[in-house]
């Protein structure tokens, strides 16, 4: 499929009040399936946590190799994103600018990922996570950082002027947009 490495996945991660190494809040592995190019067939496709103090951030992990993403704050939301664009993975936590995590090329799982753990079976994350998103299109940076600050800024980011046009019920949206 022409567009398996052009995708966009993020959730909001809230990991609990002490982390664990190797939390994982979403991936999939590959269990014994061999894939191309991997050397392993006990790899695939997962984000988890890293707690060496020297370290402390969100890492990806993608067929055995090990990218860290940024780090994470315990007890609180945060939104962790991963991008995958021409070959490329990039990921992100919030609103920070997004970290180039190396060759993403070929990606394919032959089982289906979970949430709360790496593959049904271990490395659970004892947090919580929502709003899991996967999307087959390439989000901007930008588009990542307003999807952030609309929700832990609890407002909506606007750009540009904003007109209402008929507000007979003085709501602030326009008659048109209510009917």
């Amino acid at each position: 499929d022409q567009h398996r490495n052009q995708f966009t996945i993020s959730f909001w991660a809230k990991p609990p009040g002490t982390a664990v190494e190797g939390a994982s809040p979403f991936g999939g592995e590959t269990n014994g399936v061999a894939i191309p190019g991997a050397s392993s067939t006990n790899l695939g496709f997962y984000v988890y946590m890293r707690t060496h103090p020297s370290i402390r951030k969100w890492s990806v992990s993608l067929y055995g190799t090990d990218r860290l993403i940024d780090a994470y704050t315990l007890g609180q939301w945060q939104l962790v994103t991963l991008t995958a664009s021409n070959g490329a993975l990039y990921g992100s936590v919030n609103d920070l600018p997004r970290r180039s995590l190396g060759a993403c090329s070929d990606f394919v799982l032959p089982k289906p990922p979970v949430l709360g753990m790496r593959n049904g079976s271990g490395h659970g994350f004892s947090g919580a996570v929502d709003e899991f998103r996967l999307a087959r299109a390439v989000r901007a940076e930008t588009w990542v950082q307003t999807e952030y600050r609309n929700l832990a800024q609890a407002s909506f980011v606007r750009f540009g002027t904003v007109t209402a046009g008929n507000d007979t019920d003085g709501s602030g949206l326009p008659d048109a947009w209510e009917l």
